[in-house]
């Protein structure tokens, strides 16, 4: 075949490929132009998860009647004008190929009064070339897209798309998204004429919190530290969780660079690396940040859904976002820990192998250490070894034949929780205690529903609930051995496993919920941690994750 140029039909439908997935996909590049646009105030209408019509209006500066015919071609964009325009890109979208992409595959039209216009205007295609003339219609300041009938002339491609469910939930998940990235703008959802929520303009950081806890809840907010930094031209602010809110998922972790979401793998390694030591049985962080630089340090231009970026100073980037998360979450925040943390365990004598400055540094801050007391019984060491230490009420130290051992006994705790528990199941004995006060929680209608399907599951390991409404659950029972745990937080946690999983695995989720105790070290003697010790091993058995480490001599 001789080269030949191809049709623009054909080469919108190949960059539609590229940019659009699903209908959420249409949401988001059409909610990025609202914004670009100056929009105070956005709607969003869904039928049947978008496929029949995503409609979305807003009221932003508009667009001229000279535009229109133009603004639905290729490589169209008011954003940029030259080559050097890229090194600082400032706005959301820029590449010029959203409206041109989504008309080549929808029924589409397009409806604007710009800013200084006395008059409204409306252009309309239908999946191919440009044909229809732009016609004049009464319609307020700013701009209304409607997408109808997506993928009808590409059924191979709507093949792949979900249920109505499954594509809504991607599209509310969107424009939460958004809405983090933009306070000061009001969206609200309506799916199939139903209001799904309304969320007003933020200004301040009250009205930012009362944001963030209508889309995600009061828990995480509960459990977060806010945080504010600046450093060499950076700023981080935001909130990320404590240890105590890790999660199973990743279903609750926003990074925004200068307002863009993104998924980088810089900026995740570097939150890892912050969180690295509080994560355990592979629990997830939660966190909704925001980085601000010069735009000229960051290239966005580098995938076509822009989720990816590029920095000038990687490094840079990287150390500032361990420095601040760390500080964020260390010892006064109840995250990881410090060297002040250590409770000494001998009357403050140190080891010899101790320099003279850090002795006298030690002294001098002496009120900060609680002493244990010196043992003096001979202790039969195990291969946890012999305690001198407990470490930030979580750790214990202990002395080895082959250097240092060091005892995570939360994580111990749950351990041996997980094997009652899963005795107790084996055994057909899942005692479970019908709480007092029944406990009420609200969810969302989505979540209730989920909620039933597992009810008679559940009840199979001591958990009891029942439903009250379409967004409220009462649980009645919970297993006697989570009698400490926290129960309305434990039933989150479950619903949150659930959501992705079309049934309960007995060991898995057993494991889960060990993890809603956590049992920390209260002030305790040296004869009372030897006991600990000697209890844990003689208890655990097969641990399947281990909740000890051990430094040999050789290795310091």
């Amino acid at each position: 075949m001789r080269i030949h140029r191809l049709p623009t039909i054909v080469a919108n439908q190949i960059a539609a490929g590229e940019v659009i997935e699903r209908p959420a996909s249409i949401v988001k590049e059409l909610l990025e132009n609202s914004l670009d646009a100056g929009a105070r105030r956005i709607e969003v209408d869904i039928e049947k998860g978008g496929v029949q019509l995503i409609r979305i209006r807003d009221d932003g500066v508009g667009i001229f009647k000279e535009d229109l015919e133009l603004a639905v071609s290729r490589h169209a964009t008011s954003k940029i004008q030259e080559l050097k325009d890229l090194e600082h890109i400032a706005s959301l979208g820029f590449r010029g190929e959203a409206l041109a992409s989504i008309s080549s595959i929808s029924r589409f039209s397009l409806s604007s009064k710009a800013i200084d216009q006395e008059a409204a205007w409306k252009i309309q295609v239908e999946g191919r070339e440009l044909e229809t003339a732009v016609e004049p219609i009464a319609h307020p300041q700013g701009t209304t897209i409607e997408v109808r009938d997506l993928f009808f002339n590409t059924p191979a491609r709507r093949k792949f798309l979900r249920g109505e469910k499954t594509e809504f939930d991607h599209i509310e998940e969107v424009i939460r998204r958004i809405a983090l990235s933009r306070f000061e703008v009001s969206f609200s959802l309506n799916h199939h004429d139903k209001k799904v929520f309304h969320l007003l303009s933020a200004t301040d950081d009250k009205a930012w919190e009362r944001r963030v806890e209508k889309l995600f809840g009061s828990q995480f907010l509960q459990h977060s530290v806010a945080l504010d930094a600046t450093a060499s031209g950076l700023r981080l602010w935001g909130w990320c969780a404590s240890p105590e809110f890790l999660r199973s998922s990743s279903d609750l972790q926003f990074f925004y660079v200068n307002g863009r979401m993104v998924r980088d793998k810089v900026i995740m390694h570097a939150i890892r690396q912050a969180y690295q030591d509080l994560l355990y049985s592979g629990r997830q962080p939660a966190y909704i940040l925001y980085l601000e630089l010069d735009p000229t340090l960051v290239d966005v231009n580098v995938h076509p859904t822009k989720h990816e970026v590029r920095f000038r100073e990687t490094r840079l980037v990287h150390d500032f976002i361990v420095s601040t998360l760390s500080k964020a979450l260390g010892p006064k925040n109840s995250g990881s820990v410090a060297a002040k943390d250590v409770i000494y365990a001998s009357h403050r004598e140190y080891p010899e192998a101790y320099s003279k400055p850090f002795q006298r540094q030690i002294r001098e801050e002496s009120a900060i250490y609680h002493s244990l007391g010196q043992s003096t019984e001979d202790v039969s060491q195990g291969y946890l070894g012999k305690a001198m230490a407990t470490l930030h009420k979580r750790y214990i130290l202990a002395e080895h034949k082959t250097g240092l051992m060091i005892v995570d006994y939360v994580l111990a705790h749950q351990q041996l929780l997980y094997q009652q528990l899963l005795s107790d199941f084996q055994n057909e004995n899942s005692q479970s205690r019908t709480l007092s006060v029944p406990i009420t929680i609200s969810l969302d209608e989505s979540q209730v529903n989920l909620a039933i399907k597992f009810f008679e599951q559940l009840s199979l390991f001591g958990i009891v609930l029942e439903s009250l409404g379409k967004q409220t659950l009462i649980l009645r029972k919970i297993p006697n051995r989570l009698a400490q745990a926290n129960a309305q937080q434990m039933v989150l946690n479950v619903i949150e496993y659930l959501s992705s999983r079309s049934e309960i695995h007995k060991e898995e989720f057993l494991e889960l919920l060990s993890e809603q105790v956590s049992k920390v070290l209260e002030e305790t003697s040296l004869s009372q941690l030897n006991q600990i010790l000697r209890e844990l091993e003689e208890n655990i058995r097969h641990s399947p994750k281990s909740f000890y480490k051990q430094i040999t001599l050789d290795s310091l």
